[in-house]
């Protein structure tokens, strides 16, 4: 993670239980670009997830004699909130095009990118990709306007696709990224590197949660957790499930193994390709971005679901038209 000390490391990162305290920045509406599927904004979305944060901004804003509608909310990481907003945006804060709220924080749960983070309160409420000016694996994770605009453009298509495929028998479903947003100087800015580094620096997605489709029985684990081991034996958690799943389908442990595998790609793999093929959408589902559901009970036959984010989609516009999607 370069560009974190070993401190911010073990305090934002997933595999130290990271819980960061996302903080809300209120930036006037001619500073920032909302692109919605649904015509909601990001500060409508969260006033109705977090009821505590309206009257937070609200009152803050009266303070400085501002007009709360006249600003749109951007969720920002405590990283990014504390290392990169004073030092990129200085003059707009001083300007009070962008205004920081004190005191108003959505506490959350540190996903595997870092970046991307679940709410601890509602299991509905959206996932928020924030942006961190912070190398981990091969990229920078800030989140692009390009990034923040697709999205939620390609949202309203899916929610199509989905209906138009009964929503793959309840075996794929993809998260959508319903809202974006990102900063958008209403002058260009005389470096075009430097208006992008703005842009991009200060930007969120807001996703759905996974959480929001699971059944009583069922737990989500992206694809990637399969291989961590478990807090009750201590085994690989993909080994422990076939151990469990072996005998209660009546399978020696080397058959249970390969039918577990079959079963596995039976549920994740043929609504991608259906995607691909049928509509010219090719996903990213890496272990990281796939979410699956497991059922806790025993059963002579797992059950899967497939969750993909629509991170690094590739979407062939010439199949979207001949497949009469708008």
């Amino acid at each position: 993670k370069l560009g974190m000390s070993p401190g911010d490391v073990v305090q934002y990162s997933p595999e130290w239980g990271a819980c960061p305290q996302v903080r809300i920045v209120a930036v006037h509406a001619t500073h920032c670009r909302t692109t919605s599927a649904s015509d909601s904004t990001v500060a409508a979305v969260l006033r109705r997830e977090y009821p505590q944060l309206g009257p937070l901004v609200d009152s803050h804003l009266h303070s400085l004699g501002l007009a709360p509608k006249e600003f749109e909310w951007i969720p920002v990481h405590p990283w990014q909130f504390a290392e990169t907003l004073p030092a990129l945006y200085a003059d707009a804060i001083a300007q009070r095009q962008v205004v920081p709220i004190p005191g108003a924080i959505i506490p959350t749960a540190a996903l595997m990118t870092v970046r991307t983070l679940a709410p601890l309160s509602g299991t509905g409420n959206h996932h928020l990709k924030t942006a961190i000016n912070v190398q981990t694996t091969g990229a920078v994770r800030t989140v692009s306007a390009q990034a923040a605009q697709n999205g939620p453009m390609l949202a309203k298509l899916l929610r199509e696709v989905r209906q138009r495929e009964q929503d793959f028998g309840g075996e794929l479903i993809v998260l959508l990224e319903e809202v974006g947003v990102h900063y958008a100087s209403p002058v260009p800015h005389p470096a075009d590197d430097q208006g992008r580094i703005l842009q991009k620096n200060l930007s969120a997605i807001l996703r759905e949660n996974a959480e929001a489709y699971l059944d009583a029985d069922e737990i989500a684990m992206p694809a990637s957790a399969l291989i961590a081991r478990s807090p009750l034996s201590g085994q690989p958690i993909v080994a422990e499930l076939i151990d469990r799943f072996a005998p209660s389908a009546g399978l020696t442990s080397d058959a249970a193994v390969l039918a577990f595998l079959r079963a596995y790609a039976e549920r994740t793999i043929p609504g991608i390709l259906t995607l691909m093929t049928r509509y010219g959408i090719g996903s990213c589902p890496s272990d990281s971005n796939r979410t699956v559901f497991k059922c806790n009970s025993s059963q002579a036959r797992p059950r899967w679901r497939s969750m993909p984010t629509i991170c690094g989609t590739r979407w062939a516009t010439h199949s979207c038209r001949i497949t009469g999607a708008n």
